[in-house]
């Protein structure tokens, strides 16, 4: 099933939901349209052969709503280019790259501060964002009808505002209406989902990029590793916070991080050390705890993102209109006529039957 499947069925939907008089798809085209696409289907049918018999019926209702009504069902195959996201992809990630490389300014000194990279920087804020995508990750995408109040409070002025100024639609109108309305909803995880893609991405690159900058100008200039704190006012208060952050990558190296001596042998404005080894412990830092997990998030949210292209819950909209199709298919449903006894029915009669009729229809 893929997304133009389920738009063509939707389409259908929000068509034969504001059909009640059956004016635009009469019901022998519909036994005609659901015999051409495998009807009557066995009791014990799968899901994914009930999805691929709905996706055939609404493909070829469709194509007779559009040759009947041509001028006033263009909006049918008209398709939504939504967001630009090669372009959207490609300069962001030109733009991690140059201002990576950039940032990482080792100081005009010659000297850094290890407590002052901008690659402690990167990490803090990767490891906020992994909370972040951990909750968002793995929390259960939410049915069209439970928008959050923001959406719901947008949704509503929406309303007001297209009842206010349009007069009252045609059948066709409203179908358009309300399908654009349901598949804006429906999808909405799609673009999101796919734009984490390209921002995990993007930071994976200026991560990266930082990194060469700061290796680049190492190579023609010498710098000199110091520190200095507001907070860490002795070598013994520094030592524990550099063993969490840099404490991994020392290990990994076969290193140990200086002792407290020798750190207050860097404290500024002692001359410092050799900034190598600094430059080493934050690279291989950042390749364990920014690198690593952004590429596996980058990557994450693309499959996520196509996962979701071909399981978007359309069912969930409406399941009575589902259920009544496929039963009608299937053979399942009962036969239900209203027949008049011992009277002859009215017009207003005929038109309260056609509201039950109706009601029935949407059950």
């Amino acid at each position: 099933m893929n997304l133009d499947d389920i738009r063509n069925i939707l389409l259908l939907q929000a068509i034969e939901e504001n059909d009640e008089a059956e004016h635009f798809l009469p019901a022998a085209e519909k036994r005609e349209a659901a015999t051409a696409s495998g009807a009557p289907l066995a009791k014990n049918v799968s899901r994914a052969e009930e999805d691929a018999f709905l996706a055939k019926r609404a493909a070829w209702l469709l194509r007779r709503v559009r040759s009947r009504f041509p001028d006033t069902t263009a909006w049918i195959e008209e398709r939504s280019a939504g967001p630009p996201f090669g372009t959207i992809s490609l300069v962001l990630c030109l733009a991690a790259v140059v201002v990576g490389f950039l940032t990482n300014e080792l100081g005009p000194e010659k000297r850094i501060n290890i407590l002052s990279f901008p690659l402690l920087g990167i990490l803090f804020w990767s490891a906020l964002i992994y909370l972040r995508e951990i909750h968002l990750f793995f929390r259960r995408w939410r049915p069209p009808g439970a928008p959050d109040w923001l959406e719901w409070l947008g949704e509503r002025a929406r309303t007001s505002e297209e009842t206010a100024a349009a007069p009252e639609p045609t059948p066709l109108e409203a179908a358009r209406l309300l399908f654009a309305k349901r598949w804006r909803r429906l999808t909405s995880p799609l673009p999101a989902a796919r734009l984490k893609s390209i921002l995990h991405c993007a930071a994976f690159l200026l991560a990266a990029s930082a990194i060469g900058g700061m290796y680049v100008k190492g190579l023609a200039n010498e710098y000199r590793a110091v520190w200095e704190s507001t907070f860490f006012t002795e070598a013994s208060q520094l030592r524990p916070f550099l063993e969490i952050v840099l404490g991994p990558a020392a290990t990994l190296s076969g290193a140990t991080l200086p002792s407290d001596a020798e750190l207050t042998a860097m404290r500024w404005p002692a001359e410092g050390e050799n900034a190598a080894r600094w430059i080493h412990w934050y690279a291989l830092t950042i390749g364990l705890f920014v690198l690593l997990p952004r590429a596996f998030l980058a990557l994450a949210w693309r499959v996520r993102a196509s996962r979701l292209a071909r399981t978007l819950p359309f069912r969930e909209i409406s399941l009575p209109y589902f259920e009544r199709v496929l039963s009608t298919s299937t053979g399942a449903a009962l036969a239900l006529r209203i027949v008049p006894y011992a009277c002859e029915p009215d017009e207003e009669i005929r038109r309260a039957a056609l509201g039950w009729r109706a009601l029935l229809f949407k059950s």
